[in-house]
């Protein structure tokens, strides 16, 4: 009886280790390098494909963090920073003013091209 009850036991933590021993992570961790383990852990329990998984832990080893790219002097670096105070002279009459300036030279130039055209259209009919 007792080597029935031992028989059953062992039987039962055998079926219990079994998702253990055929899960993903045993299987594909196993080859990760020890430095890697913990974030080949992390990636495993993420919510992705197993295609997805096993891509990151296959590139695991060339990821890098920000600290290893060298910090280069960027182009406009050494321009000296802008300071506007425009704005406390703003004056809302001549803003209004350019933007009537502007509209009206565009229609201007529109009706400049329109009659151009006409000009032109009725010259071309007359040499063909």
């Amino acid at each position: 009886m007792k080597k029935l009850i031992f028989v059953g036991l062992f039987a039962l933590l055998i079926l219990v280790q079994i998702p253990q021993i055929f899960s993903l992570s045993s299987k594909i961790c196993r080859n990760v390098s020890q430095e890697y383990k913990s974030d080949c852990r992390e990636i495993l329990q993420l919510d992705l494909s197993d295609e997805d998984k096993i891509f990151l832990i296959n590139h695991l080893g060339e990821s890098y963090s920000v600290f290893d790219v060298p910090n280069y002097q960027g182009l406009f670096s050494n321009n000296p920073p802008v300071i506007n105070e425009d704005h406390f002279n703003y004056n809302p009459k001549e803003n209004i003013n350019k933007k009537f300036v502007l509209i009206f030279s565009i229609i201007i130039l529109f009706l400049l091209n329109y009659i151009l055209y006409k000009i032109l259209k009725k010259y071309y009919r007359r040499i063909l």
